[in-house]
């Protein structure tokens, strides 16, 4: 999944004083053909690729984490490596309603990201295009990280060349409720970086900046919960919109079988303003509008430590060429479905 993908990690810590200890961490993912890549001309993962050469495609063992860290009770954490950046799965990763394998707020990442909107380009308009919401990731960074204090805890991070962030977060329960929150600012002015194509977005060769915040919110006595994401993105480059996207999630999360808890739940979402860059020609997108709806359910399995899932989702999108000529779309539907088991 693009979601969740399958990973194993190694961690080791030890204890320098009562208040002090240092430790290190290692997580590696194993990527196979990721369903955010998949589409009708390749099934393994690399929408790049034609049918005939797919097979070749995104396979391998990549690094999410590889970092060292002293870490004070009193006084917080300092990490340096390869680790994630302060602001890293705010947008994405506030759900206490049971949904987090089945669906998350980086949507780009869902099932069927790489289907069409649109072929009459030479490249065709993918829902990738539209809906470029990303996340903050991971990079090689020096991050530091307060103690709780009342529920909050505070990061700032800095790293590659160069990009910072920082975030505030928050959890606590009180009568009947539980409540997980936080805000998470991102600046990246690394144009040259990593990825550097002409996609406009969190993979772009643009120097840009965004405010993210998400939150969760759920009745424990019904399992009655809601969840819902912001983010909004500048763009150096002045010849390039805002982006701005939202989404809300909502339904029960209780214990209906002796299996485990069980999560159902309906999502809506929408983006507006992400374009796609293609050195002027007729792949150009501009004024861009998407919006997905859609329903699933996740099942817990106790003994197995185990999720299991299903969920449909409907998207759709508006866009116009450099010439402010609409592109015809067409919307696309989604089935999807999949298990994670924790050991």
């Amino acid at each position: 999944s693009g979601f969740s993908s399958s990973r194993f990690r190694f961690v080791g810590d030890a204890k320098i004083s009562a208040d002090w200890s240092a430790g290190y961490i290692m997580e590696i993912e194993v990527v196979s053909a990721q369903v955010n890549k998949t589409d009708d001309r390749c099934d393994d993962g690399n929408s790049k690729l034609g049918e005939a050469d797919c097979k070749s495609s995104a396979s391998g063992i990549k690094v999410r984490h590889s970092a060292w860290y002293l870490n004070s009770k009193t006084l917080g954490r300092i990490t340096v490596g390869q680790t994630s950046f302060s602001a890293d799965d705010i947008t994405s990763g506030y759900s206490l309603g049971g949904t987090a394998t089945a669906t998350q707020g980086n949507i780009d990442a869902a099932p069927g990201m790489s289907l069409l909107f649109n072929r009459t380009t030479p490249n065709g308009i993918k829902a990738i295009d539209v809906f470029q919401v990303g996340d903050v990731d991971r990079g090689n960074v020096i991050r530091y990280d307060t103690p709780v204090f009342a529920g909050f805890t505070a990061s700032v991070s800095w790293g590659e060349d160069d990009m910072w962030s920082a975030a505030l977060r928050y959890a606590g329960e009180f009568g009947g409720f539980k409540f997980a929150a936080a805000v998470g600012y991102f600046e990246d002015n690394d144009a040259n970086g990593q990825n550097g194509d002409k996609t406009k977005g969190q993979w772009s060769g643009y120097d840009y900046d965004e405010i993210r915040a998400g939150a969760s919110l759920l009745h424990v006595p019904t399992g009655l919960f809601v969840d819902g994401g912001y983010m909004h993105r500048e763009f150096d480059n002045n010849s390039f919109g805002d982006v701005d996207y939202w989404y809300v999630r909502g339904g029960i999360y209780q214990k209906f079988v002796a299996l485990g808890k069980t999560s159902l739940f309906g999502e809506y979402g929408h983006i507006e303003g992400a374009e796609r860059d293609s050195a002027g020609t007729t792949d150009d997108m501009t004024d861009s509008e998407g919006t997905y709806y859609g329903i699933g359910v996740q099942q817990e399995i106790d003994a197995a430590a185990m999720e299991i899932y299903l969920g449909w989702r409907h998207f759709d999108a508006d866009a116009d060429d450099v010439n402010g000529r609409a592109f015809r779309t067409e919307d696309i539907e989604t089935v999807y479905t999949g298990a994670r088991i924790k050991f």
